[in-house]
């Protein structure tokens, strides 16, 4: 690439992303955004209180900031947003020309204009996502410099910190770290110094978040849960939403209760992939894309699966490595196609991308596209019944909240679903309003 090209590629790049999220820019809070930012009394609390009693205190202190600097200015959240991810993008082109990966500008624009990433970029809250992100890719830079010169060591440490104090989805990055050094560092005493002080934070932070009140009564109120179907079906789910995103729902609902055929083909096609591979840059990055969705793929319950078995943010860190793992296959098995095939696979994830921008326009192109994916989802018609009602769209409202409860008289174990009772209990009150305006306008 001439370098007049290679300048204009960046900018270039950058503006199609931004056309692409353009509907999801000017996007108000939607739900959690409601209920863990913009109205949740803890952003009143002191940077103090929050650094001392809260699991994830630096997105969480970001997100008072920018509630205390802007306020309902929430174009300039969306931006942030916007710059984070493209910035992670870069990162990951850096990445890919560090490691010596195949395609590294292909990986940028896949990773950058993936659908996937669209719920981290375009909600709000997901703001701990691009951050956790952020710090856990430059925590890797600073530890690859601290391999060759040891002042490096503690700035790498920090980042890492950082990265699980935006949220914990880096917590299993330090296997990853490990084993990268393990064929760099040939003092093996440093080596597992270094080793453990990643895995103690590790350990720390997960230890807290699985011992937390919030993680341990949604496991124990489904401690019945099947676990190998579960996680047989969200790698399922993870590891081909990578190459062919078609679900981009932000909440994708209950978990199917079928078995499909992909469920019990690719446990055999990864397992074939590992045991034929004769590169192994590509199982490295199979593996490593497959080792950071350890912590969501249902081994314990965790509470986002009472609402959704599955979430695109979690594909957010694994991603690259994914991604990667998909060029080498291709590059491999049909090298001659290899670039043709990229250039399809672009231009799908950008028309994805561009649709499913607008589910964060407003709260109805949200909630309607959640309730395409999963009709059932009670909590999810109970909140968009609330929010009608607040915006005094009440026949709407009422009339959302009766499907479900007829749903659930075919369906009787909705019943006994959360926030059903709650959503019943706004049903009658609809009605009582419906029928107090009538016989006000009689």
């Amino acid at each position: 690439m001439s370098k007049r090209l290679e300048h204009l590629f960046w900018p270039l790049s950058f503006l199609a992303c931004a056309l692409l999220y353009l509907p999801a820019l000017n996007g108000q809070p939607i739900w959690d955004d409601l209920a863990y930012w913009v109205y949740n009394p803890e952003m009143k609390y002191s940077f103090f209180r929050i650094w001392r009693e809260f699991s994830w205190p630096l997105s969480m202190s970001v997100q008072k900031s920018l509630l205390d600097l802007f306020g309902e200015q929430y174009w300039i959240d969306h931006v942030l947003g916007l710059l984070l991810h493209f910035l992670n993008s870069y990162l990951v082109y850096r990445l890919a020309k560090k490691l010596e990966w195949p395609k590294p500008r292909w990986l940028f624009l896949l990773f950058l204009f993936h659908p996937a990433n669209v719920i981290s970029v375009a909600w709000m809250i997901q703001i701990k996502t691009l951050l956790c992100f952020l710090f856990a890719i430059l925590s890797f830079f600073t530890f690859e410099k601290g391999l060759q010169d040891k002042k490096w060591l503690l700035p790498a440490f920090m980042l890492f910190a950082f990265s699980m104090l935006s949220k914990s989805a880096s917590v299993t990055i330090p296997i990853l770290f490990f084993f990268y050094a393990y064929k760099k560092l040939h003092n093996r005493k440093w080596l597992y110094l270094t080793a453990l002080v990643f895995l103690t934070f590790s350990v720390w932070e997960g230890h807290k978040l699985l011992s937390s009140p919030v993680t341990q009564n949604v496991a124990n109120a489904h401690a019945n849960f099947d676990r190998v179907e579960t996680v047989a079906k969200t790698t399922r789910f993870y590891f081909w939403q990578s190459v062919l995103p078609f679900n981009t729902a932000p909440v994708k609902g209950r978990q199917p209760i079928t078995f499909e055929t992909l469920d019990y083909v690719t446990p055999i096609f990864l397992l074939a992939v590992m045991v034929v591979s004769k590169d192994p840059l590509m199982l490295a990055t199979l593996t490593s894309g497959l080792l950071l969705l350890v912590p969501f793929l249902g081994f314990v319950y965790a509470p986002f699966m009472a609402i959704t078995w599955v979430s695109d943010q979690h594909l957010y860190l694994a991603l690259p490595f994914l991604l990667t793992a998909w060029i080498y296959f291709l590059n491999r098995t049909a090298p001659r196609y290899l670039n043709a095939t990229l250039i399809i696979v672009l231009a799908l994830f950008t028309l994805k991308t561009a649709a499913t921008s607008f589910y964060f326009s407003d709260e109805d192109h949200f909630y309607q596209a959640n309730l395409k994916a999963d009709p059932g989802n009670v909590v999810m018609v109970f909140n968009y019944a609330n929010t009608l009602a607040y915006h005094d769209r009440t026949n709407e409202a009422y009339q959302i909240a009766t499907a479900l409860h007829d749903k659930a008289e075919k369906e009787p174990e909705l019943k006994s679903a959360a926030k059903y009772q709650e959503l019943e209990d706004l049903r009658i009150k609809l009605i009582e309003f419906r029928n107090y305006k009538f016989n006000q306008h009689d």
